[in-house]
């Protein structure tokens, strides 16, 4: 998984990575915008009847936000490690580093029980 360093990445593989990385304030689409947009895509040569694109506009809303909510209840169940963390620390690639910087967030694990009374 880990035998192409990022000098060795292809034009290519930088874009895809670029499209995808759903980062804040920069271009492209924010989190699940990239499979709505797919989805528009799909749908335009499709052709549906209005009343089914909206069903499907709506159910696939819906389905985003349930895999987002549950992505989130699952972070704090699990208590993981962050994967570029678990990457170096656990799987022993000490040097490896993302094509990316990923965003600085706590160690959610270590403050998973305290509540805002002992933060």
């Amino acid at each position: 998984m880990f035998t192409i360093s990022r000098k060795e990445l292809t034009q290519a593989q930088i874009d895809l990575a670029m499209y995808y990385r759903d980062a804040p304030g920069l271009p492209g689409y924010p989190g699940a915008g990239h499979f709505v947009a797919i989805f528009s895509q799909v749908l335009s040569k499709a052709t549906p009847q209005l009343d089914i694109a909206a069903l499907a506009y709506a159910k696939s809303g819906i389905g985003l936000s349930d895999a987002l909510t549950i992505c989130f209840i699952n972070k704090y169940a699990f208590k993981l490690l962050r994967p570029i963390t678990y990457i170096q620390n656990e799987m022993g690639y000490t040097k490896w580093a993302p094509l990316f910087g990923t965003l600085i967030t706590l160690n959610f694990h270590r403050h998973i029980h305290q509540t805002p009374a002992t933060c």
